[in-house]
C-alpha cells in the first residue's frame, strides 16, 4: 500500500489551522501528521516528520508569508510548500513563488482546490526525486560547501545594492586572476536582465546562456557536453578569458531557470580552473541555486546606509541558509570616499571583518568603459 502525502500545517489560529485538517482528513491519500503556530516550532517536524508538504496560512501572526517560505525551502528542500491567502493579487502570489512557494490556494477555502494542489505539487516533487536521484547532480540535503581536489574554483560577486560597482570588481578580477596565475578562467554574467559585462568588455555577443538553455530544454535528459559550453562562451582576447554572456534582450532573462544555473555550473568546474560568476542584487531561486554551489562568496557593499542595511540582510540570510561564514569576505568599494562612514563603521554596522578595501577609481573606470 503507497503511504499517505505527509503533510503540515502552518496556521497561528487554531481553528483555521483544524478546518484545514479537517477538509484533508476525507482524503485517505492525503495524512496531515504535524501542525504547528509558528516557524519555529515547524522546523523539528521537519526533521522528525517524513513531511511531504507544508501548507501556509495567511493568518499566521508576527511573521511574513515570504519569509517564512524561504526559510523552510531551504531547511528541507524536498518538502513542497503551499500558500493559503485570501489575497490573490498577483504580487502576493509573485513574491510567495519566488521565495519558494510551489502552490497557491485562494480564500474562501474550497476542499476540492486545497486537495488537488496538494496532490499536483506532490507530483511535482517525485518526478523531482527521481530525477535527482538518477544524476545525482542537484544537491537535496543540507548545503554542503564544495571543497573539490582536482575542481575549479567558483567565486560568486554579490552587489548588496545596484551601482555599487560590483560587475567591474567582477570582471577585474576574472581579468587578473588569468593575468596573474595563467589559468583557465570563465566569468559568467548572472545579471540576466541588467547584465554589463559584455559591454566592459567590449564584447559582441555571437552566442549566449540562451543557446545553452535551448539544449538543456531539448534534450533534458543527457548530459551537458562541456566542450559544447565552452565553445558557447565568448573569448576575450588576448587574455584568453572566457565568458558566458547574459541574453541580448532583458525579458528573455525568465526563461533561464535556477535548474539551469545548477545544470551548467556543475559543467564550468570541470573545464577551468576558477569561475567567477557576476549575481544580481537580488535573491531569487536562480541566484540561490549559484550560491549553492559557490566556494567563496564576495560581498560588496559601498561606505553609504542603503547598501549597509542591504549587506546586513543578506549575511542574516547566509546565516539562515547555512553558509559558513569563513566563506563569505566583505568588499569595501570606494573605501576612500570622503564620508562620514568609515571602515570601521562599515565592521560594526555589519559584525563581519572587512577583508578587502578597494579605493574610488572614478573617472578613470569611465573612461575605461
Amino acid at each position: 500500500m503507497t503511504a499517505p502525502i505527509g503533510v503540515l500545517l502552518l496556521d497561528s489560529l487554531p481553528e483555521s489551522r483544524q478546518l484545514t485538517a479537517t477538509m484533508l482528513s476525507f482524503d485517505p491519500d492525503i495524512a496531515v501528521i504535524g501542525q504547528a503556530t509558528q516557524s519555529a516550532d515547524l522546523f523539528p517536524l521537519l526533521e522528525a516528520e517524513q513531511a511531504d508538504i507544508v501548507v501556509i496560512s495567511d493568518t499566521m501572526q508576527g511573521e511574513e508569508i515570504p519569509k517564512a517560505v524561504w526559510q523552510i525551502t531551504r531547511r528541507a528542500r524536498h518538502v513542497g510548500v503551499i500558500v493559503i491567502s485570501a489575497h490573490a493579487e498577483p504580487e502576493v502570489m509573485r513574491r510567495a513563488m519566488l521565495a519558494g512557494a510551489r502552490g497557491f490556494v485562494a480564500r474562501p477555502l474550497d476542499s476540492r482546490q486545497l486537495r488537488t494542489t496538494i496532490r499536483d505539487v506532490y507530483a511535482r516533487i517525485i518526478e523531482e526525486r527521481v530525477e535527482r536521484s538518477r544524476q545525482m547532480t542537484v544537491p537535496t540535503g543540507p548545503l554542503v560547501w564544495r571543497r573539490s581536489g582536482s575542481l575549479g574554483h567558483i567565486v560568486a560577486v554579490f552587489g548588496a545594492k545596484g551601482g555599487i560597482g560590483k560587475t567591474t570588481i567582477a570582471v577585474n578580477l576574472a581579468v587578473s586572476l588569468r593575468q596573474e596565475t595563467g589559468r583557465d578562467v570563465a566569468l559568467v554574467d548572472a545579471d540576466l536582465s541588467l547584465g554589463d559585462v559584455g559591454l566592459f568588455l567590449d564584447l559582441t555577443p555571437i552566442h549566449t546562456i540562451l543557446d545553452i538553455v535551448e539544449v538543456l530544454e531539448r534534450e533534458p535528459d543527457a548530459e551537458l557536453d562541456g566542450e559544447f559550453v565552452k565553445g558557447i562562451m565568448e573569448r576575450y582576447d588576448p587574455l584568453g578569458l572566457r565568458v558566458l554572456l547574459g541574453p541580448v534582450r532583458p525579458e528573455h532573462a525568465e526563461l533561464v531557470t535556477s535548474e539551469h544555473f545548477g545544470r551548467i555550473l556543475e559543467v564550468l568546474p570541470r573545464l577551468f580552473d576558477y569561475i567567477v560568476v557576476d549575481c544580481p542584487a537580488v535573491y531569487d531561486e536562480r541566484v540561490l541555486s549559484i550560491l549553492d554551489r559557490t566556494d567563496q562568496i564576495l560581498l560588496i557593499v559601498a561606505p553609504e546606509v542603503g547598501p549597509l542595511k542591504n549587506a546586513r540582510h543578506f549575511l542574516d540570510l547566509s546565516e539562515t541558509l547555512g553558509y559558513p561564514r569563513e566563506c563569505i569576505q566583505i568588499v569595501l568599494n570606494r573605501a576612500d570616499s570622503q564620508v562620514s562612514i568609515t571602515a570601521d563603521d562599515v565592521q560594526r554596522w555589519l559584525a563581519y571583518p572587512v577583508s578587502h578595501r578597494i579605493v574610488s577609481g572614478g573617472p578613470a573606470v569611465a573612461e575605461a568603459v
